[in-house]
């Protein structure tokens, strides 16, 4: 199989942090009952846990490149919800929300994974899907 994706990032109407994709992939992301979150950005803020245990084996001996044009941070006043989120429809108010939100998936990660994507440039491509690619 392949042993090196290279993936092109943004252009998005998400801002989920790339967890749809992740969750596709066999991630598992729970809230604090230990139930799967709800799919989009809404649903990062009940994730209390990410456990990697179901994830196909593949994709975790796999060099995943991603490739975006942007360098926004995941989160912050360049972050995906600041910039980007009035283009996919959001108001003011969603627009904290979704940027909390953001914070709060990069804390868990912090957490649960020992990495802190909150700053990486192009970790807010795609509507945070370059964070996420970095998992």
């Amino acid at each position: 199989g392949f042993r090196k994706l290279i993936i092109g990032v943004g252009g998005s109407a998400t801002n989920d942090a790339g967890t749809g994709m992740a969750q596709a992939l066999g991630v598992k992301l729970l809230d604090s009952p230990g139930k799967d979150i709800p799919f989009g950005g809404i649903g990062l803020k009940k994730l209390d846990k990410i456990d990697l245990s179901g994830i196909d084996k593949r994709i975790a001996e796999t060099e995943i490149i991603v490739a975006c044009d942007v360098s926004n941070p995941l989160t912050g006043v360049y972050g995906a919800a600041n910039v980007y989120g009035r283009q996919k429809g959001a108001t003011p108010k969603m627009i904290k929300e979704l940027d909390n939100y953001l914070k709060h998936f990069a804390r868990i990660v912090e957490r649960d994974l020992g990495k802190n994507v909150k700053e990486i440039p192009g970790a807010g491509a795609g509507g945070g899907m370059g964070a996420g690619l970095m998992v």
